[in-house]
């Protein structure tokens, strides 16, 4: 089995791998957090912004509040619409925008879904300016994230040079890069308060809390900036592995026939003719769960988690991880571990599967692929 875990100790330029994956949920608590106070000279000139919006500092613990108190398993199901409604639209450009790559599809709906349930937003078929610059916004936030892509990174006293100077890219990318990130966080939100003044909103986590702060709601995190900017860090949060997730999926099912022919069938059998699957229907579809999950498994859109950045020395069965360390997450060697998933190479959702039921036995992917740490 591959490492799961690399530990960076910023302290000396040393790195530890371990094998332990016991260590990696045991250190992962409220001393770490995402990336802050790293040597990222290119994600701090991004980013203060991006910080505050997309890794919560320092206000990550109230926006963290807000995002539960929005999000939680028992509210989700209110924006069960939209994203069914997504999800057939989907189809249905599959069938009128044939000339359009599949991903780009895939890549529409993902769009489609986020900016509905984050702004209320109804996007166009094709060319939507929301979904464009949201685009350009995750690339961007991508390529900032990894720590070491630019040379400033390995050699800080490089942040000094003027923008103009040679070598000193970074900084005129980071500078474009976040003008972007203004534009996708204030233009759906303003979006959003025209449409309360106008009586014209639909549902959305936006239009929510901004109405609660008009009924005087007396809560810090119903304030206009923390709204804004979880809503900004939805889409950041949630496009890409969308896309990731759906394209691994179809690829591993044309791949692998027998499991599509099996999905089919399962449908055929419980959902009555001329309808679509909905959310009532997960439980009396065990294979297509089980499709779900190991889609999650076999292509996982994280391979190399996030990392995070340790505030506090700390210790866990044996291993010192001093402060200002880096921990890097290896999800993909979790989720390809042959004793927990045999041939882990092979998409085949019947490792989930025992006598035509989910096998609870196996250990769901959900543990690796979401990443670590709390959520709120």
């Amino acid at each position: 089995m591959a490492d799961v875990v690399w530990v960076l100790k910023a302290a000396t330029g040393h790195g530890e791998r371990t094998h332990g994956m016991g260590l990696w949920y045991g250190i992962y608590d409220i001393r770490s957090g995402q990336m802050q106070g790293t040597d990222g000279k290119v994600q701090k000139e991004f980013c203060t912004l991006l910080n505050s919006i997309i890794y919560g500092v320092p206000r990550r613990r109230t926006q963290r509040r807000l995002i539960h108190l929005s999000l939680h398993p028992g509210v989700v199901t209110e924006y069960r619409p939209q994203l069914l409604r997504a999800s057939r639209n989907l189809l249905n450009r599959f069938l009128d925008f044939e000339d359009e790559h599949v991903i780009t599809n895939i890549r529409h709906m993902a769009g489609e879904t986020i900016l509905s349930v984050a702004y209320g937003i109804e996007v166009k078929p094709r060319d939507d300016p929301y979904i464009a610059i949201s685009e350009e916004n995750v690339k961007a936030v991508t390529a900032a994230a990894i720590p070491g892509t630019y040379l400033v990174d390995s050699l800080p006293f490089l942040k000094y040079i003027p923008s103009w100077f040679p070598g000193a890219e970074w900084k005129r990318k980071a500078k474009e890069w976040k003008e972007s990130l203004i534009v996708m966080i204030n233009s759906p939100f303003e979006s959003v308060k025209r449409d309360i003044m106008t009586g014209c909103v639909l549902p959305s986590f936006t239009s929510k809390g901004l109405q609660k702060i008009q009924e005087g709601k007396k809560d810090v995190a119903y304030t206009e900036e923390i709204i804004r900017n979880v809503a900004a860090a939805m889409y950041s949060a949630g496009s890409d592995t969308t896309v990731s997730t759906i394209s691994s999926c179809m690829l591993g099912l044309l791949d692998h026939p027998e499991a599509l022919e099996k999905a089919q069938a399962e449908i055929d059998a419980m959902i009555k003719p001329g309808h679509l699957p909905d959310f009532e229907d997960e439980p009396s579809l065990p294979y297509i769960t089980a499709i779900v999950k190991e889609s999650l498994r076999w292509m996982v859109a994280l391979p190399i988690s996030i990392p995070h950045y340790l505030e506090v020395e700390d210790e866990y069965q044996g291993y010192r991880i001093p402060a200002g360390s880096i921990i890097i997450p290896n999800a993909w060697a979790m989720l390809q571990d042959e004793k927990e998933y045999p041939d882990p190479s092979v998409f085949n959702p019947d490792r989930f599967m025992k006598d035509g039921k989910l096998n609870k036995d196996i250990r769901d992917p959900a543990h690796a692929c979401w990443g670590f740490g709390r959520r709120y």
